[in-house]
């Protein structure tokens, strides 16, 4: 069924994962003449009643974030829940109640819970008054406080980890600070155990894991120390273990005299990159470069994470196991870090609306007379021959992947800036800015920084970053 897991760590990752469900919503069909393109069994899973009877199509993907993140994601959604499938918040010792002003409602979500109310007041056999459908309002920049704001589809309650532990999503938080709150949260929820074998178990045929972090942030410690912890186990599977940092566009590059935060930020990253060495087996920075808030910022580098690993859910030719992508990726550098640049456009225009390096936003991204050993992902309405026929002949069929007549999905959960774009063109590199990248976070791996580490330990550690880039 070539099954993928994937676990969200931190706000931003859930702003980039929650824009990826609502794409993937996007390929679903209904009617069972059509036929999808993709299959849905490859990131979704059934949820039943113990009577197996269905209840609903589910990301596979654990959550961990912040309890206000969650926002209204958690409301029970069908009768059958009883409390002790919910999971609560993860926090050590005595419960002391504290009031809080209750967060408010997004109109887009608030709308999406009036539909389905609406579609369930039908008669199951004919729906009537499809005038009175209600509708859903236009999401406006600005408004979008919490990834739940946007989110569509339904989640198992039980892989839903708000982790209540103060200044976590702060940028600069310390690692330590992560790895405090794993060991507290692994002493209550075995994370082995309770959450990642019962969902391996169900799969037939796992092609991996992908992993979304907030690098810069408490979470890097969190994720570095829940890897850690199973890492035999993902060994022994011999499973593509992919993570992508995600951060703010201030760490993104080392600038020649940062401040106090900055420089927790890089060490967070590079102690990520050392620590697991030997279980990351790809590695991509995405930070977001903010134009206007997380949730436009994460619907561009949506774009490349989404079609970058379209084809490990497709039917047909098309098809690449994550094994057989990650080995095309790694086929011009052998290195497991690799920098994204994204084209996107409408396909009937001949300039790009979007050109940038979705990895380091203050570099230029590569050209198309660049792409020479690049790998490269290429998505659209039609074949792309327009594009492709300014490429050099001998890159078409060698480093091109094009995923013909299937275009970026168009989306009501998409800004109106993007809403037009469909054709996207990824490009994946493990060039001097990545290179670069490694080296200089790694200046500020020091036991300065980190007051638990030893000399040895840290120069161990700088050790493993270089294995990123040698």
């Amino acid at each position: 069924m070539h099954e993928i897991l994937s676990l969200g760590f931190g706000s931003k990752s859930n702003f980039l994962l929650t824009h990826f469900w609502n794409t993937q919503e996007a390929y679903f069909v209904y009617d069972e003449r059509d036929v999808s393109k993709v299959s849905v069994n490859t990131n979704f899973r059934q949820l039943t009643k113990h009577n197996y009877e269905h209840l609903a199509t589910v990301p596979r993907e654990c959550v961990y974030d912040s309890p206000n993140e969650f926002g209204f994601v958690k409301r029970p959604w069908f009768a059958e829940l009883s409390d002790s499938e919910v999971v609560g918040s993860s926090i050590a010792g005595s419960l002391e109640k504290i009031h809080k002003a209750p967060l408010d409602i997004h109109p887009y979500q608030s709308a999406l819970w009036e539909q389905d109310e609406w579609l369930h007041s039908q008669s199951p056999d004919v729906l009537k008054d499809l005038e009175q459908f209600p509708s859903l309002p236009h999401i406006e920049t600005g408004t979008v406080k919490h990834w739940s704001d946007f989110n569509r589809l339904l989640f198992d309650p039980k892989y839903l980890f708000p982790i209540n532990f103060p200044d976590l999503n702060s940028e600069g938080s310390s690692f330590e600070l992560g790895a405090e709150a794993f060991r507290l949260h692994n002493n209550e929820h075995n994370v082995w155990d309770e959450t990642l074998r019962p969902l391996i178990e169900e799969c037939d045929g796992m092609q991996g894991f992908q992993f979304a972090v907030d690098v810069n942030t408490g979470w890097s410690g969190f994720m570095t120390n829940y890897l850690q912890y199973i890492e035999d186990e993902l060994q022994d599977a011999g499973l593509p273990v992919w993570v992508f940092g995600v951060k703010n566009t201030d760490g993104s590059s080392v600038s020649s005299l940062p401040n106090q935060k900055q420089k927790q930020m890089y060490a967070n990253e590079s102690l990520v990159l050392g620590s697991l060495k030997d279980v990351v087996s790809l590695y991509t920075p995405l930070p977001f470069k903010p134009e206007h808030d997380y949730w436009f910022a994460s619907s561009i580098t949506n774009m490349a994470f989404e079609s970058l690993t379209l084809p490990t859910r497709l039917h047909g030719t098309s098809y690449l196991h994550m094994s057989d992508l990650e080995y095309y990726l790694k086929s011009s550098s052998g290195r497991s870090i690799f920098a994204l640049d994204l084209k996107a456009k409408f396909h009937e225009k001949s300039d790009w609306n979007i050109n940038r390096s979705v990895s380091f936003p203050t570099e230029s991204p590569l050209s198309l007379s660049d792409l020479s050993r690049a790998p490269t992902v290429i998505r659209g309405p039609n074949n792309q021959d327009a594009i492709l026929s300014n490429l050099p002949p001998s890159q078409l069929n060698q480093d091109i992947i094009n995923i013909k007549d299937m275009g970026f999905p168009m989306l009501d959960t998409t800004p109106d800036d993007l809403s037009n774009i469909d054709t996207v063109m990824v490009t994946a590199s493990s060039t001097e800015k990545a290179t670069s990248h490694v080296q200089s976070i790694g200046k500020y791996m020091n036991t300065r920084q980190f007051r638990e580490l030893d000399q040895d330990d840290v120069l161990e550690l700088q050790e493993n970053l270089q294995s990123y880039y040698s």
